[in-house]
């Protein structure tokens, strides 16, 4: 009983909507119109064939009621003047004409009878209803210029990327050896996983939730008393040979990797499979885009860089100082081959392998002071200088290739068309464009019905080939400027780039809907930044360790300060780049020396080490130190300065 409301309410709501019944609503409608006009027909008691003519006539001019009986009386005047003056039915009718073209013709001159304020908004809706149909004809040109586009893509940049390695011979390529290794020590690290948590004090690692990557990870260090230490030296006796490989191999001129948007899985008989890089589709409209390029070498080569380092770790710890140093020196070489690879992200990885082998290098010489001879030591510096401005330049080269694909494929043309080199945006790169920036609809591969629905009214928002070309390579050379410049550039940084496109500040020639492939980009390139400069403070502390080190071997005293190992061991005092325009620090403290920077605060805090359970990397951010808002250097978080130095020696533990 409770529903039959209800039930009664959504049958009325049902028949109150079915086109029957608004059929005969609309009908109902036009009777009660006519209803006046009618009414003074019927009561004119004119002869039959004319009452209906002027009903008629009455009926298609669609007037209003009191203007219709007003024409239906003028014409009953007229049938009966013309009765009364004796003339035919007949000839009445004809004088009353064409039912349509009389009614054509009272609308008209009712309608400039009727008052100002409803002509214009008659006006108004026919003005309204007019654009609209503009609009639908606008668009129904724009879905059709739209959906009947496609990309011109003419350029292989896949072989321009690979042909720097084409030139050398695969005897000059290094990537072979260290897949061999990696190859080999795959099933060898899988028997080490630890999946109980051993004590912290026997281990660095990068908590997380999943089982390590490896027992080297977990023991970057030679730690005898480790659990797991005899496996763990037994794996890596197994494969010293390779090692040994791979310290040569570093010294080659090329990593020689392979670029492709396809590839193969390869078993190897230990039971190792990875993928590997395959000749691409020749067909360039149908290959994939090189957002999908394989980059094969970069976790085997972090891998390798892992195992020696490790093996430079063993070597200090059996008192073995010129197999550390090559080990330490074949680090450096890997990171010099895959920096040479000219993207980006080989440009990070380089700065981190580069990092590994100085910070293993510190904690040899801050652990054993007796373990290196004056002339290793100096040996060790000259080669992580040698290494160090190979390893952090950002090359831009393979980033450019990167854009350029993206455009020729967007893009309807190559950019080189007499009157509109910007081309036409496509479906494809519509689709593009939504796999790169998650504020677009299109997700997939191929375009969508919302994608080819919706790209006729959106893409007048994206900016056009040339606009883009320009806004990025300007976009490039502030990157280079700002290293070139220092951190001090950050600000300029952010208000030229960062903030109009990230923020939609002057929407017109900036924003992240305008310009979706470098509102992706941007936070890329100031975290790149950040890192090339943390690269370099790092590395001249590194020289700056030792440099005293070798001081202390020769006096038995560390150096009272740093300038005073200029210009014979550093041959130039580096500069603290968190406090613009004095030299690094260093102190003397219960017989220990610190080598350290300023920090994000800006101030020399004496070697005051980070507090415990604060973030260590609040201390070194540069993006943090000069421009706090510019959301390229820290979390939200890790923002605020830290009142604290960036200590580099001795390391922590």
């Amino acid at each position: 009983m409770s529903d039959q409301p209800t039930i009664t309410r959504a049958w009325s709501w049902s028949v109150a909507r079915s086109p029957i019944l608004n059929t005969w609503r609309w009908i109902d409608n036009q009777v009660h119109r006519q209803a006046r006009a009618n009414a003074a027909i019927s009561g004119a008691d004119l002869p039959a064939p004319i009452a209906k003519r002027i009903g008629a006539i009455t009926r298609k001019t669609r007037l209003w009621p009191s203007e219709r009986a007003d024409i239906a009386r003028e014409l009953i005047a007229h049938a009966q003047d013309a009765l009364d003056a004796g003339r035919e039915t007949d000839d009445i009718l004809t004088s009353l004409g064409d039912p349509k073209t009389v009614a054509k013709l009272f609308r008209r001159s009712a309608k400039r009878k009727r008052h100002w304020v409803w002509r214009a908004r008659q006006r108004t809706v026919q003005a309204f209803i007019a654009t609209i149909a503009l609009l639908i004809m606008l668009y129904a040109v724009l879905f059709i210029r739209f959906n009947t586009s496609s990309p011109t893509i003419e350029r292989d940049v896949l072989a321009e990327l690979n042909a720097r390695n084409d030139r050398f011979t695969q005897d000059e390529k290094a990537n072979t050896v260290y897949r061999e290794l990696w190859v080999a020590w795959t099933p060898l690290q899988r028997e080490l996983y630890i999946l109980d948590d051993p004590p912290p004090e026997h281990f660095e690692s990068n908590a997380t939730d999943d089982p390590p990557p490896s027992a080297i990870g977990l023991f970057p260090r030679y730690a005898p008393d480790a659990p797991f230490h005899a496996e763990l030296t037994q794996a890596m006796d197994e494969i010293a040979p390779l090692i040994e490989l791979a310290r040569c191999a570093s010294e080659l001129p090329t990593l020689g990797s392979y670029y492709s948007t396809s590839s193969e899985t390869v078993e190897t008989p230990n039971g190792t499979s990875y993928d590997q890089p395959i000749p691409p589709e020749p067909n360039l409209e149908k290959r994939a885009d090189l957002i999908a390029v394989i980059l094969p070498d970069l976790g085997m080569t972090r891998a390798c860089t892992n195992l020696l380092v490790y093996d430079a770790n063993r070597a200090a710890a059996a008192s073995d100082p010129d197999r550390a140093l090559d080990s330490l020196s074949a680090a450096l070489g890997l990171a010099r081959q895959i920096s040479d690879e000219s993207f980006l992200i080989t440009s990070l990885v380089a700065i981190a392998i580069q990092g590994s082998a100085e910070d293993a290098a510190l904690r040899m010489i801050h652990d054993q002071p007796d373990l290196f001879t004056e002339k290793h030591l100096a040996a060790l510096a000259h080669r992580i200088a040698a290494a160090a401005p190979r390893t952090r330049r950002l090359d831009m080269g393979s980033e450019r290739l990167f854009f350029d694909d993206i455009l020729q494929r967007v893009y309807t043309d190559d950019g080189s068309h007499p009157t509109n080199p910007d081309g036409r945006i496509t479906p494809d790169g519509y689709a593009l464009l939504g796999r790169i920036s998650s504020m677009y609809m299109g997700v997939s591969d191929t375009p969508t019905a919302a994608t080819r629905l919706a790209g006729p009214m959106t893409t007048p928002l994206i900016a056009g080939r040339r606009e883009t070309r320009d806004r990025a390579e300007r976009a490039y050379a502030s990157i280079e400027t700002l290293i070139a410049r220092g951190p001090e550039g950050y600000g300029q940084f952010f208000e030229d780039h960062y903030q109009r496109i990230m923020y939609n500040v002057e929407y017109t020639t900036g924003g992240r809907l305008r310009h979706p492939v470098l509102a992706a980009l941007l936070p890329a390139l100031g975290r790149s930044a950040d890192s090339v400069f943390a690269a370099e403070a790092r590395t001249n502390a590194t020289l700056a360790a030792i440099a005293a080190n070798i001081h202390r071997l020769r006096t038995g005293s560390w150096p009272a300060d740093l300038a005073s190992l200029t210009p014979e061991l550093l041959p130039e005092l580096p500069a603290d780049r968190f406090e613009p325009g004095t030299p690094i620090k260093s102190l003397v403290r219960d017989g220990q020396l610190f080598i350290y920077y300023a920090g994000t605060d800006g101030d020399d805090d004496q070697a005051r080490a980070v507090p415990e359970g604060e973030n260590p990397q609040r201390a070194r951010h540069f993006a943090g130190r000069f421009h706090a808002g510019s959301h390229i250097g820290p979390s939200d978080g890790d923002r605020t300065k830290l009142d604290a130095d960036w200590i580099l020696y001795p390391p922590a533990d």
